[in-house]
C-alpha cells in the first residue's frame, strides 16, 4: 500500500452552533465548529493550537464534544508527516504544539484510504475526540492498515497524537475536479462514500 498523507482541516464550533450541511451523524445532538471562515483566531497559530488542546483535552476527560471536521489531503505537500492536520494549518503546521490527530472510523469506508488533493475538495467528519492517544503506527493497526516505517522516520510519526473517532463522513467536493482526480473519486463512489450536498 502506498504511503497516503492527508490533512485534516478540523472545524468544531466557535460558539456551538450547528454547521449548515453537516454529515448525517448517529447523536441527536448537533455537531459544534471549532473554526469558520470568518474565525479571526484561525488565523492565529498559537490560538488555534490552544483552542484544538481544549477540545482534546474534553475528549482524554470522557467528555468530548460532537464536532465537525473538515479535512484535506495533503497529498500534493511533498512531505513525510502525520496524515492529518486541522484546517487553519492546510499548508504548514505550527513549530510548537501538535497540528495532527489521527481519526479512526468504527464501520463503512476509511477516509484515509482515498488519495485526493485539496483541489479534489474536502473531507467532512462529525465524531469526538476521545481518550487515546496514538502514532502513527498503531493508528495504521487500528485502521487494519499495512504500514512499515523504517528506523529513520520522522519523529512526527513516532509521536502519540489524539484520536477523532468518527461517527459519520462525506466528502464535499471542489467546484472543478482536474483529470488527475477523477479516477479516485469514482473509487470512492464505489465504495458507497457519501458526497456533500
Amino acid at each position: 500500500m502506498r504511503h497516503r498523507t492527508l490533512a485534516i482541516l478540523v472545524a468544531a464550533a466557535v460558539h456551538g452552533a450547528p454547521a449548515a450541511a453537516d454529515p448525517g451523524t448517529t447523536s441527536k445532538e448537533k455537531p459544534a465548529r471549532l473554526f469558520s471562515a470568518e474565525d479571526e483566531d484561525a488565523a492565529d497559530p498559537a490560538r488555534v493550537v490552544r483552542k484544538v488542546e481544549k477540545e482534546v483535552a474534553l475528549g482524554q476527560k470522557g467528555a468530548g464534544r460532537l464536532l465537525l471536521v473538515t479535512a484535506t489531503t495533503t497529498d500534493e505537500w511533498g512531505c513525510e508527516c502525520p496524515p492529518f492536520v486541522y484546517s487553519p494549518f492546510s499548508t504548514a503546521a505550527p513549530e510548537k504544539g501538535s497540528a495532527f490527530f489521527y481519526p479512526v472510523v468504527a464501520s463503512g469506508p476509511d477516509p484515509a484510504s482515498f488519495s485526493v488533493g485539496s483541489a479534489a475538495g474536502s473531507f467532512e467528519l462529525v465524531g469526538r475526540f476521545d481518550r487515546r492517544k496514538m502514532t502513527f503506527a498503531e493508528w495504521a493497526r487500528a485502521r487494519k492498515a499495512k504500514v512499515r516505517l523504517g528506523k529513520h522516520a520522522p519523529g512526527s510519526f513516532r509521536e502519540k497524537q489524539a484520536v477523532f473517532a468518527v461517527e459519520s463522513w462525506c466528502f464535499r467536493r471542489a467546484g472543478e475536479v482536474g483529470e488527475a482526480y477523477k479516477e479516485e473519486l469514482a473509487r470512492m463512489t464505489k465504495a458507497g462514500v457519501t458526497f456533500c450536498k
